[in-house]
């Protein structure tokens, strides 16, 4: 099973949208995927991974929550990716274990791992992808600021602002779309463009749609099984 066309909407369909919700002078988008069959279980597609990463990396440092990496407080040089541990404040500090593990990276091939890391947490809706600028360093991100995001609370602006954050990338319902923020001016335009020449590239039909076709769309050609 495999995908056969993306589909990128401007206009999030509200019933599809997880929240956060999309905060006032910020662009939403979501992407889906047809697949020629109905999959066993709910995921992205390796050859969709594989082109949302690079039309990403192509712009963007990637930062995602990457359980298990790491315990260390500072970034950990890995080649071509950091990883990092942000130890959970306030009452959490008592338990070393709490915070988020996390990985920076520009390249595709560590970008993909975040729709596949340990505990699942993209088919859990509980993935965070931070996107900032490709030229920057890892992002001194704060615990409070991913611990927000991670429960879905609402977006801070000014904060994930003063670290260089430019948007934000999480799961749909059940991981089978993914959802993007930008609150740069002229982003989203830029990343549909980088999505559009992977997919042209990959050979996987790219197509533009608005809220209700979005929301009708047939995402299985056929069904497995009887």
């Amino acid at each position: 099973m495999s995908a056969i066309e993306l589909r990128f909407c401007a206009q999030p369909p509200r019933s599809l949208w997880l929240k956060p919700e999309i905060p006032e002078g910020a662009d939403g988008a979501v992407i889906g995927w047809i697949q020629d069959a109905a999959p066993i279980d709910s995921g992205v597609p390796p050859d969709v991974a594989q082109i949302v990463a690079k039309a990403l990396v192509e712009i963007y440092r990637l930062t995602f929550v990457d359980p298990g990496r790491t315990k260390s407080l500072d970034w950990q040089d890995q080649g071509d990716y950091l990883i990092r541990f942000v130890r959970a404040d306030g009452i959490g500090k008592l338990n070393p274990s709490a915070g988020y593990a996390l990985t920076s990276t520009r390249a595709p091939r560590v970008a993909m791992r975040l729709f596949e890391t340990a505990e699942s947490l993209w088919t859990l809706q509980s993935q965070l992808v931070l996107l900032t600028d490709k030229h920057a360093q890892a992002p001194a991100v704060s615990f409070r600021a991913i611990d927000v995001l991670m429960r879905r609370r609402e977006l801070d602006l000014a904060g994930l602002q003063a670290f260089g954050c430019r948007g934000i990338m999480t799961p749909g319902p059940d991981g089978d779309f993914a959802q993007l923020t930008f609150w740069q001016g002229g982003a989203m335009d830029e990343f549909e463009r980088s999505l559009r020449s992977e997919c042209e590239i990959a050979g996987l039909t790219f197509v533009v749609v608005s809220e209700t076709d979005f929301e009708r769309t047939n995402w299985f050609l056929k069904k497995v099984g009887p």
